[in-house]
C-alpha cells in the first residue's frame, strides 16, 4: 500500500513538473509559397497557450520583415482550450525574399500580479518569389549619383524666361509709350506753334494792305486778333480748353512745371499791354503796335 501510493506521488509529481514547463507554440502553415512579386499572400499561425498564459491579441506588435501587412484576424478555436489561429494577409516588393521569417507573439501569465508580457516565435517558411519584372523595365531607371532633371525643373526655367520676357515687354512698351507721347507733344506744339504763326501773319498781311494805318482807329481793331491768338497759343499749349481771364493765365505761369515758366515776365507784360491797348483804346502809333507785335511773334518762335 505504502510502495503503491508512493508511485501514485511521483507520477503526480512528475506530471506537475511536465505541466509546470510547456511553453506556447506558434505553427504557420502555408497553402501556397509560391507568390508573385507584389501578389497578396495569406498565412495561417495555429497558436496553442499553455492553460496559465493569455494570449495578447496585439495586431500592431506583429511585425514580419521583408513583407508589407495588410490585414490581421485572430480567431479563438472555442472547441479546444488555449488554441488560437491567426490569419496573416501581407505582400512583399522584395524579389530576393526567401523566407516567411519566425514571428513573434506574446502573452502573458494568469497566476502573476504585475504585468509582464512573454514573447515566443512561430517556424520560419521557405517561399518563392516571382520576379515579374525583366532587367529591360529596369533600364531607365537612374542611378542615385546622376539625378535625372525633373519635368519640374524645365517648367520652373519656362516660367522664369517667360517673366523676363514679360518685363522687357512692359518696359519696351513703357519707354515707347513715354517716346511716343513726347512725339506727340512736340508734333502738337509744332502743329499749334504753325497754326499760330499762319495767323499772325495773315493778320500783318492784311494790316499792311489796308489804307489809312496812321489812324489810331484802324490800328486798335488789330490789338483783339492779336491778343486772342497770343491767348490761344498759350492756353493750347498747356491743353486747357476753357477760357480763362487774363490774372488767371498769369496765375497759372507762375508754377515751375508751367511750360512757359522761363519768359512767364515776358508774356505777363504782354498780356497786360494787349488789355490796356484794348479797353483804354491808347495807341501811340504804328511803329508802337508793331513792337508789340513782333514781342508777340518772338515769344511764339521759341517753344
Amino acid at each position: 500500500m505504502t510502495k503503491r501510493f508512493l508511485i501514485i506521488s511521483l507520477i503526480s509529481l512528475f506530471a506537475c513538473n511536465v505541466y509546470a514547463f510547456v511553453f506556447p507554440e506558434a505553427k504557420a502553415i502555408l497553402d501556397n509559397n509560391v507568390v508573385d512579386l507584389g501578389s497578396n499572400l495569406k498565412v495561417r499561425f495555429e497558436i496553442t497557450i499553455p492553460p496559465f498564459l493569455n494570449f495578447l491579441e496585439d495586431e500592431d506588435r506583429i511585425v514580419i520583415e521583408g513583407w508589407d501587412i495588410k490585414n490581421v484576424s485572430f480567431k479563438k478555436n472555442f472547441r479546444e482550450k488555449g488554441k488560437y489561429i491567426v490569419e496573416v494577409d501581407m505582400v512583399t516588393y522584395d524579389p530576393s525574399i526567401k523566407q516567411i521569417p519566425p514571428v513573434r507573439f506574446f502573452c502573458t501569465n494568469k497566476d502573476f500580479d504585475y504585468y509582464e508580457d512573454f514573447a515566443f516565435f512561430s517556424d520560419a517558411i521557405p517561399v518563392t518569389v516571382n520576379n515579374i519584372f525583366s532587367d529591360a523595365d529596369f533600364n531607365d531607371i537612374r542611378d542615385i549619383k546622376n539625378p535625372k532633371n525633373l519635368l519640374i525643373s524645365k517648367l520652373i526655367y519656362f516660367f522664369i524666361v517667360l517673366f523676363v520676357l514679360f518685363v522687357i515687354f512692359v518696359i519696351y512698351r513703357r519707354l515707347y509709350f513715354i517716346k511716343f507721347k513726347k512725339r506727340t507733344q512736340m508734333l502738337n506744339t509744332f502743329s499749334i506753334k504753325e497754326i499760330v504763326l499762319g495767323k499772325i501773319n495773315r493778320l500783318l498781311m492784311d494790316k499792311n494792305s489796308s489804307s489809312n494805318l496812321q489812324n489810331k482807329d484802324n490800328i486798335k481793331k488789330y490789338c483783339f486778333p492779336l491778343s486772342s491768338i497770343f491767348r490761344e497759343f498759350i492756353l493750347k499749349m498747356q491743353n486747357i480748353n476753357v477760357q480763362m481771364t487774363t490774372d488767371e493765365i498769369i496765375d497759372g505761369l507762375q508754377k515751375e512745371n508751367n511750360c512757359f515758366f522761363r519768359h512767364r515776365e515776358e508774356i505777363e507784360k504782354l498780356l497786360r499791354k494787349y488789355d490796356y491797348m484794348k479797353y483804354s483804346g491808347k495807341i501811340e502809333s504804328n511803329e508802337e503796335f508793331t513792337d508789340i507785335f513782333n514781342c508777340t511773334k518772338s515769344v511764339i518762335e521759341k517753344y
